[in-house]
């Protein structure tokens, strides 16, 4: 049994023209101790698909309409409030995307670290402060009983993102949800969160799933990975399959726009033309569509499902929700570089 199954999940918000739905079917699952990826442009329901796991859409804002989120067999979704109170942090943490805005800016670092500490553990204050000197040193933060003291402005962004992962950490959870948390950071930080993450996931046995756009950063954090577009999951497979045999127009346009180190020198990057569709016009066939050099009739028609991919037999789990990869014939896998092939480099 997966540690988290997702199925089927679907969830509204209000809009000026009345509800459009941001997260449109989607199903997925992590296993324990598995680290998962969860990639797409923004705006294509990621963030607001691990805010409906964690319960926090809630009216007149939004509301989960549909399906199931299983947490070591519960439902997420049919938990009383308290319930759900008692899984958050202990049982499924998530480090969001900013955390300046995530930590309250008129409570010192200390006193937000072993709120959740005494609250979950049961911790005196003596022990809830011991626990959190040793949650900010294992997060390489120096002088931890110093800067327990501290507040949030003083600490650097790639200080406070270690801070938002050892509260997530505190409570020893099963599973994180990983919300962009490079977003905001240079390159160099960037690089060090990422590490820290893998390193103490592996150390801990926590399982993560790792919400981002670039897929750039998947390639060395992730073993599975699941394609996001207007809504819905538009491609699933195993990272080293996916970037060696994308089969999803999107995800070309994704790994496309990626630097690559065997690129010849002066060559172009891809990137996807177009916008999104707006969530409340949806085209009537593949959402992807308008903005596929490759699209036929039946994919302006018709929407596709999810599907095996064929010639993928030896993996049932390998999915693509294409019209053309459902119809391509036996032997059709084809490379990045051989898909784009007819199709000119756009220039910047």
């Amino acid at each position: 049994m997966a540690l988290l199954d997702v199925r089927d999940l679907r969830t509204e918000f209000r809009a000026a023209r009345g509800s459009v739905t941001a997260v449109d079917g989607v199903s997925f699952s992590v296993d324990a101790g598995e680290m998962v990826a969860l990639v797409g442009e923004s705006g294509c329901g990621k963030s607001a698909t691990a805010q409906s796991i964690m319960g926090l859409v809630v009216p007149p804002a939004g509301r989960v309409t549909g399906g199931q989120v299983l947490f070591q067999g519960q439902d997420l979704l049919t938990m009383k409030p308290r319930e759900l109170r008692a899984v958050r942090g202990k049982g499924i943490a998530m480090i969001f995307q900013d955390p300046m805005t995530s930590l309250n800016p008129v409570l010192t670092i200390g006193k937000q670290l072993t709120e959740s500490l005494r609250l979950h553990l049961g911790l005196g204050n003596r022990a809830a402060r011991a626990r959190a000197v040793e949650l900010l040193e294992t997060v390489r933060i120096p002088a931890p009983e110093t800067r327990l003291g501290s507040y949030p402005h003083q600490f650097s962004g790639g200080m406070r993102q270690r801070v938002m992962i050892a509260m997530a950490l505190s409570c020893e959870p099963r599973l994180i949800l990983a919300d962009e948390i490079t977003t905001a950071l240079d390159v160099t930080i960037q690089a060090q969160i990422l590490e820290l993450l893998r390193d103490l996931a592996g150390e801990t046995g926590t399982a993560v799933l790792f919400i981002t756009h670039d897929l750039g950063v998947v390639a060395g954090m992730a073993e599975r990975v699941n394609v996001m577009y207007a809504g819905q999951i538009v491609e699933r497979a195993d990272t080293v399959d996916l970037f060696h045999r994308p089969q999803m127009p999107y995800t070309w346009g994704l790994l496309g726009s990626v630097p690559r180190l065997d690129q010849a020198r002066g060559g172009r990057l891809r990137p996807i033309a177009g916008q999104p569709p707006e969530l409340s016009d949806m085209p009537p066939g593949c959402r992807f569509s308008p903005r596929c050099v490759h699209a036929q009739d039946v994919c302006r028609r018709s929407p596709p499902t999810l599907t095996p991919v064929r010639g993928a037999d030896d993996d049932p789990s390998r999915l693509t929700r294409c019209w053309g990869m459902q119809a391509v014939p036996e032997g059709g896998w084809l490379s990045l570089d051989d898909r784009y092939a007819d199709q000119p480099t756009e220039e910047k």
